[in-house]
């Protein structure tokens, strides 16, 4: 079967084969935060990488919703996500010597607000993506799924911010051919 081939790979191990990871949330993230990407550029939201790339332009739509990103941060699940995200943001691997670490990502000058929330998002992403999570005790795996659903409610408020964004981000997974 063709999906349980994803699963099996060299010395039979499985991807996310530890029981604490939960796989549906993982998916769920990847899913809802690359669909907001394609979103992003679909509705205009779109710069060119160093090659040519289309990439979405984050900083553009930053820059241009601002502190409104924050607008219905008073009360609701996007307050707990801000404030979690912001009491315990998601750190960058490191390398350190000859050693993987984590650490605070470092500021930029002139970080906004909206900016380091969204920077925060994206973190969230390269981890999961990029892998290097060690599952050593119970709480780390409470924190990444704490991390996850923070960053999700992020994106469904993004994504709320711009009907075009919105109208894009509804018409994905269409049947439109994938280069």
């Amino acid at each position: 079967m063709y999906s349980e081939g994803l699963n099996r790979f060299p010395g039979g191990s499985r991807v996310f084969a530890d029981a604490r990871v939960d796989h549906d949330l993982a998916a769920a993230f990847f899913f809802a935060f690359s669909r907001t990407e394609y979103a992003l550029k679909a509705a205009g939201w779109a710069k060119s990488g160093r090659y040519g790339e289309a990439q979405p332009d984050w900083d553009g739509l930053v820059g241009n919703f601002g502190a409104r990103i924050f607008k219905d941060a008073e009360a609701g699940e996007l307050t707990g996500a801000v404030a979690y995200l912001e009491a315990n943001p998601p750190q960058q691997q490191a390398w350190n010597g000859n050693l993987l670490s984590w650490r605070p990502r470092p500021a930029r000058p002139n970080d906004t607000r909206s900016r380091i929330l969204i920077d925060h998002v994206k973190t969230i992403r390269n981890n999961l993506f990029h892998g290097g999570k060690e599952l050593r005790d119970h709480a780390l795996a409470e924190r990444d799924s704490a991390l996850l659903n923070a960053g999700m409610t992020v994106l469904r408020h993004v994504i709320s911010l711009d009907p075009e964004v919105a109208n894009a981000f509804s018409a994905t997974g269409t049947g439109r051919p994938v280069a």
